[in-house]
């Protein structure tokens, strides 16, 4: 399971469309507001949580991630999001990306 949080608002991946992120995304930070995006994976051999550089500090993990994690963080640094300058398409293209590759390995 995927599990999105946009400034405290938090919805399963599988339930939420372009608008929601676009409205939760866009709009604020058009308005020079800081979004904070957090995504959860908890899943067969994914667990793990990403945040961008905009949420408060949270801790690292406490283990060594696996394979699959690994190909997750590089995902997530591929579609720029490690950058204040994310936007929705970014965070929508990773989670399509990423629920692909967790349903694959399912």
């Amino acid at each position: 399971m995927i599990i999105v949080k946009i400034n405290g608002e938090q919805r399963a991946f599988a339930e939420v469309d372009d608008a929601w992120f676009t409205q939760r995304i866009e709009r604020p930070q058009a308005a020079g507001a800081l979004v904070c995006v957090q995504v959860s994976f908890d899943d067969a051999d994914v667990h793990m949580q990403l945040q961008t550089p905009t949420c408060a500090s949270g801790g690292g993990g406490g283990r060594q991630a696996n394979p699959h994690e690994m190909e997750i963080f590089a995902m997530w640094a591929r579609w720029g999001l490690n950058s204040h300058n994310f936007t929705a398409a970014r965070i929508m293209g990773f989670l399509k990306e990423a629920s692909r590759s967790v349903r694959a390995a399912a």
